[in-house]
């Protein structure tokens, strides 16, 4: 079904979100909504904790990766995408250069949407420990697509360099669980991870560079292209996109990623009330963009 929506019908569901997030900090706050007092309110009333609503509003997302037919049918679509766009770059390749292409791990080949899943159940949100517990387990599936495209690379003499931004302890795990998927090249050579705190790809990006020619880029994040995708102040990134959208056009193939990413830097706080005022900030954000 497609729903089509007005500007003002935009309008009112964005004062709607910006209502419902106030709520939730007062809520989580142990405030009140509205004017209704505590004796009014109903005894079986649940009193959630700051972290359980955050971590709730992000059940839709999660629900709609992990389960939807059309999230599904987006990576297949999207790596079908992908061999096209290979199989084009490859005719204008110069020859005498071995080939490459590099692609994201999480949520680009590899689907950690069942971790989310469990936050959820838990009413928590993203820590360190949770996240090396999921890891180190070793039981993330391939999304739909991506054993097929890297398979095809293989077939094409076309290695695959991973380059990820889970830490360099999880090098041994993350070997063994896209080995268990069936992709190829999971070896220590072609699996790049981050080594310290620095996020940035661009000095993996140009190790592979350096000694191949890189015919694709795959990731969920702009940044898993060039870091200059990390600047947001303006237009939330949009016009950046827009400038560069023949090389991205020619260069990179980006998957759908609801549950986190880059996008969600410019409200994403330590503390879970912090980050809810800072969402509200920027439900207000977008409406004065768009104007009453």
């Amino acid at each position: 079904m497609i729903i089509h929506t007005d500007k003002t019908t935009m309008l009112k569901h964005l004062r709607f979100a910006s209502i419902i997030l106030a709520s939730s900090v007062l809520i989580a706050c142990g405030g009140e909504a509205g004017t209704q007092s505590s004796g009014d309110m109903p005894t079986n009333s649940v009193e959630l904790s700051p972290t359980q609503v955050l971590a709730n509003q992000s059940m839709d997302a999660v629900l709609w990766f992990n389960t939807s037919a059309e999230a599904n049918y987006i990576y297949r679509q999207t790596y079908a995408l992908a061999q096209m766009k290979l199989e084009e770059n490859l005719e204008s390749a110069e020859p005498g250069h071995p080939y490459a292409v590099v692609l994201d791990i999480d949520e680009t080949v590899l689907d950690n949407s069942p971790y989310q899943v469990q936050l959820l159940k838990d009413g928590a949100t993203f820590s360190n420990g949770s996240w090396t517990e999921w890891v180190r387990a070793e039981q993330a599936k391939a999304l739909p697509g991506a054993l097929g495209f890297t398979l095809f690379c293989e077939s094409r003499g076309i290695e695959v360099f991973y380059i990820s931004n889970r830490s360099n302890e999880f090098l041994k795990s993350t070997l063994n669980n896209l080995a268990k998927e069936g992709f190829p090249f999971t070896d220590e050579d072609h699996i790049l991870l981050m080594d310290g705190p620095e996020s940035d790809k661009t000095d993996r990006r140009m190790r592979v560079a350096g000694a191949y020619q890189i015919l694709l880029y795959c990731g969920d994040n702009l940044r898993d292209y060039k870091e200059d995708f990390s600047a947001r102040d303006r237009d939330f990134g949009k016009d950046y996109v827009q400038q560069m959208e023949a090389d991205l056009q020619r260069n990179f193939i980006l998957f759908p990623n609801p549950m986190y990413g880059e996008w969600t830097r410019f409200y994403v706080r330590d503390e879970p009330t912090a980050e809810m005022e800072a969402k509200r900030g920027a439900v207000d954000r977008i409406l004065e963009t768009m104007g009453e």
